[in-house]
């Protein structure tokens, strides 16, 4: 069984269109999870006029206090796919984003890697709002290492590009309290494990229209000391916090 875990909120333009990619791919036992953050779009109502079984959608509740927080948008997207991969049933376990679009192949092409992997993530082409290809190849060679302050210098994990098996998920979840970067977190834990494999083939369509909330390519407005503040977290949750989870 496979479940696809999606983080929505205010996604009514794109989410059609990727839920149509991803059901294209799954068999009647599969299931698409939605954890949905308070939505006041129309995401909802697009959800629910599916009337598809396989799209299970729960509502996630903010912790209202991060919104004091600089780059609250990350913390709150950590939670609110926490949240989905807690309702995840399926023996293999994809992330996937609102706003993208799915390759026809996707599920095809990294499944079988989870049969040895912990992990395993795809490279991507980015598009713009209209679909229109600006970058065919993000990532042409694998772009993390197995070295833990390499991994946390470069933020190489995208989590729209990666699937788990249930298994490693069980023995990482819940998330360390005031995780920023979900996705960082969950390719470094399964380095520690069976290791994750990279798919050196665009399996996705990255969507850029100005409002993601993971920034890929482009360069980082933060400052410095902000970009050092969040590195020094994960690196403090990888030292004291890793240790206390089996991951082998």
């Amino acid at each position: 069984m496979i479940s696809v875990c999606i983080a929505t909120y205010g996604g009514e333009r794109f989410i059609k269109e990727q839920v149509d990619s991803i059901l294209a791919q799954l068999s009647a036992d599969d299931e698409i999870i939605i954890s949905d953050d308070g939505s006041t779009d129309r995401t909802l109502e697009i959800l629910a006029s599916y009337q598809d079984p396989r799209i299970k959608v729960y509502q996630h509740s903010k912790d209202v206090t991060l919104k004091k927080k600089r780059l609250s948008s990350f913390y709150f997207a950590t939670q609110n796919f926490e949240h989905a991969l807690m309702h995840a049933k399926g023996d293999y376990v994809f992330l996937s984003d609102q706003d993208d679009v799915w390759k026809p192949n996707k599920l095809q092409a990294m499944l079988p890697y989870l049969s040895d992997y912990d992990a395993v993530m795809s490279s991507f082409e980015i598009v713009n709002e209209h679909m229109q290809v600006t970058n065919p190849m993000f990532w042409t060679v694998q772009p993390f290492k197995n070295n833990a302050l390499y991994n946390i210098a470069k933020n190489p994990f995208i989590g729209c590009c990666m699937a788990f098996r249930k298994d490693f998920l069980r023995k990482v979840l819940p998330f360390p309290k005031g995780l920023m970067l979900h996705d960082i977190w969950l390719g470094m834990m399964s380095l520690r494990g069976r290791g994750i494999k990279f798919v050196a083939e665009p399996l996705l369509s990255y969507r850029k229209h100005g409002a993601n909330v993971s920034a890929t390519s482009e360069q980082s407005n933060n400052p410095i000391w902000l970009r050092l503040s969040y590195r020094l977290k994960m690196l403090w949750l990888y030292l004291f916090y890793a240790p206390k989870v089996t991951v082998k």
